[in-house]
């Protein structure tokens, strides 16, 4: 196979509308990152500069209240996301989103400032589902966990630009200059192509049939994957209204519990404790190097090993490289944990120092574990959300997945100073530790590999067809895809 073959966009004309509403989409992670990454120099920032009282709660609270809006976010996102659909939920977002920054921005007291960290919470909670389910139903299989990682890198492109602006910004200037983004993506997305797969299920198949086209390219052949697409928007919709019960249908039931296990599993790896708490941590390692010098190169790690796992998400992947992550971040977070306790035992051991030997270790550990979460755990959970939900529930299950993600980091963040308090770092570590090992044993016994395979297959998958009519389905599918060119 020729280099030009391998190549993921050899058919520029078909791939770049793709390209174009992915990123769109996807900058609603941009949104989220800078939310994120705003805490480590803002709340400093907001604290020297004395304009208004806050006490250590308040402080607390500034910092993780994001998470708690977007947890009630994510469970809202389901309504707006199969009433108005993908993108209009993202253009309603948007503009809220720049409104809750400005709150912050030009803040006279501390209750603007939990005001605005609340609503730009639930804007990303509602805002997140939307975006990443709808580049899902809108890329074509090849190129799907391609454009599907768009989400993950600009997550760390904002976490990055966060630490970036907070080393020259007040945290109230910062706060004004992230809010002119949002409106970036709402006037992107207003002008974007809607979800084929949503407009089916709102019986408007020929605007289903336009959008798809335009995703396409004018000149490409969509008949094919459009009769595909419809018939499986066709089989969601002869299901009838969703029922309690239904949830519990093993076609249901198990992708469900999958996306929630890996949603939780990235969670428990510790990477929101260590985005929030760096300079914490780098401080009680011992080491001299500046609090946002290290911010900024975790931040320039994240983004470089995510775009880094676009050119291997199709190739090698989603259960290697989350099974190769969670292993790799594993040994880095166990060997944090060993430091920490050599430290905090050998504190009084005038003979021998690790802050002394062995100083180099804590950065280069927590440089492992990025460059590993984000070669694998950063991108690929949100990409198989969008994948391995049937369509007739994705909007409310996308939701719940995301909301128990979002709690469990709420929880990591809140947590973190009380564990090392109770049973000091190292414990802490090893516990992330431990984590990502249980990680690595669920990967490799229950998560199945969904990469080049359409939305049908993966449906057919875990609905378990006898396997005589699966793989009817599946020649059917090649016999009409060898019809088409490949993206």
């Amino acid at each position: 196979m020729s280099f030009r073959e391998r190549f993921y966009f050899r058919n520029p004309h078909k791939v770049i509308p793709q390209l174009f509403a992915s990123v769109a989409a996807a900058t609603g992670f941009l949104n989220t990152g800078m939310m994120r990454g705003w805490s480590s120099p803002g709340v400093p920032s907001l604290v020297e500069s004395g304009q208004m009282e806050l006490s250590t709660n308040d402080i607390s609270w500034i910092s993780s209240l994001p998470l708690v809006g977007a947890f009630v976010g994510s469970f809202l996102a389901g309504y707006p996301m199969d009433k108005i659909g993908r993108r209009k939920t993202l253009v309603l977002v948007s503009p809220l989103f720049s409104v809750a920054w400005f709150l912050v921005g030009f803040a006279s007291n501390k209750w603007m400032v939990l005001i605005g960290r609340t609503l730009m919470g639930l804007m990303s909670g509602m805002g997140n589902p939307a975006s990443q389910i709808y580049i899902a139903e809108c890329a074509s299989p090849r190129v799907r966990g391609a454009l599907g990682s768009f989400t993950a890198v600009l997550l760390g492109v904002g976490i990055l630009l966060g630490y970036l602006f907070g080393g020259f910004l007040s945290w109230n200037d910062e706060a004004i200059l992230i809010g002119f983004f949002p409106i970036f993506q709402g006037f992107c997305m207003y002008f974007a192509p809607s979800s084929p797969v949503w407009l089916l299920t709102k019986n408007r198949p020929e605007e289903a049939k336009e959008a798809l086209q335009r995703f396409r390219g004018g000149e490409t052949n969509i008949e094919a994957e459009f009769e595909r697409i419809l018939e499986s928007a066709s089989k969601n919709k002869d299901a009838g209204k969703i029922t309690i019960s239904d949830f519990f249908e093993r076609s249901v039931f198990k992708p469900a519990v999958l996306s929630l296990m890996i949603m939780l599993l990235q969670q428990l790896s510790g990477f929101s404790a260590i985005i929030y708490y760096n300079a914490t941590i780098f401080e009680s390692t011992g080491s001299s190097l500046d609090r946002n010098v290290s911010s900024v190169i975790i931040g320039f790690l994240l983004v470089v090993c995510t775009v880094l796992s676009i050119t291997l998400v199709d190739r090698a992947g989603r259960r290697l490289l989350l099974l190769t992550s969670s292993l790799a971040m594993s040994l880095s977070l166990a060997s944090m944990g060993v430091y920490f306790y050599v430290k905090e035992n050998t504190a009084t051991d005038e003979s021998w120092n690790i802050t002394h030997t062995l100083s180099w270790l804590p950065l280069a550990c927590l440089m492992v574990y990025i460059i590993a979460f984000a070669s694998g755990f950063n991108s690929v959970p949100f990409l198989i959300l969008g994948e391995i939900l049937p369509l007739r529930f994705r909007n409310v299950l996308g939701g719940i997945s995301s909301g128990c993600n979002l709690l469990t980091g709420f929880a990591v963040v809140k947590m973190y100073p009380l564990l090392v308090k109770s049973i000091g770092s190292h414990g802490v570590f090893w516990i992330y530790a431990a984590s990502c090992i249980f990680g690595s044993i669920f990967i490799y016994f229950f998560l199945p590999e969904t990469k080049g395979k359409t939305i049908q297959e993966i449906e057919d998958f875990f609905c378990k067809l006898p396997m005589v009519e699966v793989e009817e389905n599946q020649d059917m599918l090649r016999n009409t895809k060898n019809k088409q060119e490949n993206v």
